[in-house]
């Protein structure tokens, strides 16, 4: 739960911040004569039984005139600290009560004055500080919830309009019975669910700009599949995400997805054949020296042989370009036995597209400085 900006007071300091600005900033002549009054009434009841110890009482309208009026308060406080005393004494007929030295009393009280007067214009100095500081804060919380309640619209704007796409797509698809404008159709289908599934899953959840890279693509690979059924294939798919809450940005999140649905549907429309008794996809995405590295790999009959430079391929190609990305395409080279391999497994059936992206992707590592080939 988002909390609001905090003081660095304590309790103590709050209560002593409130009455420094509320009272004596608030009415600093009043309390400079009230200090004033209560010193010299602490002088004339006490001194005749403290003697030279009641010159001690004029701290106090020193500490309210450095309060009240920072440093000059305090200087001309403590200037006027020793005749003070000296009037009051001679008041009450005790001249032996004052201070032995003149001098090192007149200096003590215009050191004292300069101190608590220079400290007094420093802590309102902070103060200020410190209010302007709250209020930015606030302020920059208040713009951050602003972006995320607008952001959130307009995934979710987005989503709607790709929704619409997707059933005027559908609609036409039912107009024909040609199977070549079906299957274009529906990879179509397929390149914009996988756009809108970013935008479904940010407006769904609440972490702000990053999809959960494993929740994306298992949805993802789903959909691709049950596309798929009016085909002979239905594939088992094999996710791997090792990395725990791996969170793409959206923009990366919608370009990986791209790509993974281009490889998902060749391997499920072109992979297989009825003599592939366990037909199964693999989808992996992990971070490997650095890079992080998406793979699609099947273990059909070889997607490269059945086809090679698809319009698929080609669109792999173009959004890999986009985030620097190296496409690899070729035979399988491990035995893998979630694919149904054996541990002796010698040539092995399938094949493997491999993305490497020269830099991680996850939410919030994006650094490419501007001008950097790829950058905007």
């Amino acid at each position: 739960m988002e909390t609001g900006p905090k003081r660095p007071l304590s309790v103590l300091d709050g209560w002593l911040a409130r009455l420094h600005r509320n009272l004596v900033l608030g009415h600093p002549i009043l309390s400079l004569v009230v200090s004033w009054l209560v010193y010299a009434a602490a002088v004339l009841a006490f001194a005749p039984s403290l003697g030279v110890t009641s010159n001690y009482f004029v701290i106090v309208p020193v500490v309210v005139a450095a309060l009240a009026f920072a440093l000059p308060g305090g200087i001309l406080a403590g200037a006027l600290g020793l005749p003070s005393n000296l009037l009051l004494f001679a008041i009450l007929g005790h001249p032996e009560c004052s201070p032995a030295s003149k001098l090192a009393a007149e200096c003590s009280g215009l050191t004292l004055g300069v101190a608590l007067g220079f400290l007094a214009d420093y802590f309102t100095k902070f103060e200020a500080e410190l209010e302007l500081r709250i209020g930015t804060e606030e302020s920059l919380r208040r713009a951050i919830r602003e972006k995320e309640a607008i952001l959130q619209e307009l995934h979710h704007r987005v989503r709607n309009n790709l929704n619409v796409i997707k059933s005027i797509i559908q609609l036409q698809r039912r107009r024909s019975s040609d199977p070549h404008f079906l299957a274009a159709t529906d990879e179509l289908l397929g390149r914009v669910f996988a756009i809108a599934l970013v935008h479904d899953r940010l407006h769904t959840t609440d972490k702000g700009e990053e999809v959960d890279a494993r929740d994306y693509l298992e949805g993802l690979a789903s959909n691709v599949v049950q596309a798929q059924l009016a085909l002979a294939c239905d594939p088992r798919i094999v996710l791997e995400v090792p990395e725990p809450k791996l969170g793409l940005d959206s923009d990366s999140a919608s370009i990986l997805g791209m790509i993974a649905n281009e490889a998902i549907t060749n391997s499920a429309r072109h992979a297989f054949t009825p003599a592939v008794r366990d037909p199964a996809i693999l989808v992996s995405l992990r971070r490997e020296d650095e890079e992080l590295v998406l793979r699609v790999e099947d273990n059909g009959q070889g997607l490269a042989q059945a086809c090679p430079e698809g319009l698929g391929l080609k669109i792999i190609r173009v959004l890999a370009g986009q985030l620097d990305g190296q496409v690899n395409l070729g035979p399988r080279r491990e035995a893998r036995a979630d694919l149904g391999d054996s541990s002796q497994a010698g040539e092995l059936a399938g094949t493997v597209l491999e993305l490497r992206l020269p830099r991680p992707l996850p939410y919030g590592d994006r650094t490419r400085p501007q001008g950097e080939p790829g950058s905007p």
